[in-house]
């Protein structure tokens, strides 16, 4: 992937690289499993990404399950969109609900198989504007890459519209909009 936006600057980042804490008692969500809406499990959050500007929760990067993995290949997918080392991806933050009591975040209405159909990457990997808009189309079961290619321009301002799209609206018990504060 290449670098998240015209001027290079990076617009996401890992909890643990910037000094932000989560408001209101929020738990810290990495290391517990992901589920699909039927309860399939998708794999563990590895890493929560804050927004640069916005300071916002945005995305949880998912270490998948290997069994996630190899409903890919059976679909025919993999062979197409991933590589091997390709053992990530990200669900945008207002899709998911957190169940405290299990310590597991819940999707909500994506299922196994959409999750086996999407665009993985390999950890560490930088994410750029690219892949954020192939996420949103895929999650909104909108798979028109060239749309959001084409179609929508990206620039410094695009982010901040970017942000507050229904995918990364935080809802019920979760945090409010401004769930984190510099340290």
């Amino acid at each position: 992937m290449k670098a998240m936006d015209n001027s290079n600057q990076k617009r996401l980042y890992n909890l643990d690289e910037i000094d932000f804490e989560a408001k209101g008692g929020n738990p810290d969500v990495r290391g517990w499993q992901v589920k699909g809406v039927s309860g399939n499990k998708i794999g563990r959050v590895d890493r929560v990404l804050v927004e640069r500007d916005s300071k916002k929760v945005v995305y949880l990067d998912i270490d998948v399950d290997d069994a996630l993995v190899e409903e890919g290949f059976n679909l025919g997918i993999d062979n197409d969109i991933n590589n091997e080392d390709d053992d990530h991806l990200l669900i945008p933050f207002g899709l998911v609900h957190l169940n405290n009591d299990e310590q597991s975040v819940q999707a909500n209405d994506i299922d196994f198989k959409t999750f086996a159909q999407i665009k993985r990457f390999a950890s560490g990997e930088t994410i750029d504007s690219d892949y954020e808009r192939y996420l949103v189309g895929h999650y909104s079961q909108d798979y028109d890459w060239n749309y959001y290619t084409n179609n929508f321009k990206w620039d410094e301002t695009s982010y901040d519209d970017f942000y507050y799209r229904p995918e990364f609206e935080l809802k019920g018990d979760r945090p409010d909009e401004d769930n984190v504060d510099p340290g």
